[in-house]
């Protein structure tokens, strides 16, 4: 999975989509398909939003792709597609409770106030950025160069680690997709700010990088202490 923006709700929708139409038609009961000419349609019209469409990610989208193609062969071959449209809604209700999960920690993350995303690491930064302003940002090189490379190493052994299929949960998604956007970002700040002391850029999309990165990272740890927090509220550990 590839990092994300967390400043910006990839699933937040103005108009009901094919997808939508599709699976309201399916699930709700006041909805009423008139027939099998009608189904087909709406989902020739998902199978073509889900081409260009990426607010659901690519796994999904690929395993959805699938049950609905399998959905349209067996109503054109005049088959009951019921097991197939199943394992739709399946997959669709699973994508969307996965993208509002997200969407209200990416909420989290953008409601944090300065004092709350304050850590050593920040201010140093802040301060480097400072002293390249200042045009003292040569005696900096080596320090940026070490940040990059720790953080470089943190996300390759992160991308290394192996999860079992069964502890892929909707919170374990999130966090993952967090993570990577703080690595990311604060790379992207770091390597910046870097190029800012040889040549003259914009070092406030070094600021904001690093902020975004911050966020992205205070708020994963938030997430733990809230999970920690409520399963010591609900279960008794015993030595």
């Amino acid at each position: 999975m590839g990092a994300a923006n967390i400043t910006h709700n990839p699933f937040q929708t103005v108009r009901k989509t094919s997808l939508d139409r599709l699976f309201e038609a399916l699930t709700d009961e006041t909805k009423i398909v008139s027939g099998t000419e009608q189904l087909l349609d709406l989902i020739e019209g998902s199978l073509d939003q889900l081409e260009t469409d990426d607010t659901i990610d690519a796994e999904a989208t690929d395993k959805l792709v699938d049950a609905l193609m399998e959905a349209m062969d067996c109503l054109l071959e005049g088959e009951a597609a019921w097991e197939s449209l199943e394992d739709a809604i399946t997959i669709y209700h699973h994508a969307k409770t996965q993208k509002d999960f997200y969407a209200i920690w990416q909420s989290k993350a953008r409601e944090l106030d300065g004092s709350e995303i304050r850590t050593q690491k920040y201010d140093h930064f802040l301060q480097a950025c400072q002293m390249v302003e200042r045009g003292d940002g040569e005696v900096l090189v080596g320090w940026l160069d070490k940040k990059i490379a720790e953080f470089q190493t943190t996300r390759a052994g992160y991308l290394q680690l192996s999860v079992a299929e069964h502890e892929v949960t909707m919170e374990s998604e999130m966090c993952h997709l967090m993570l990577l956007t703080g690595i990311d970002s604060w790379l992207e700040a770091l390597t910046g700010l870097k190029l800012c002391i040889a040549e003259k850029r914009d070092i406030k999309r070094c600021r904001n990088a690093a902020e975004l990165g911050q966020r992205a990272l205070v708020t994963v740890q938030k997430f733990e202490e809230e999970a920690r927090e409520l399963e010591s509220k609900y279960f008794v550990h015993y030595n």
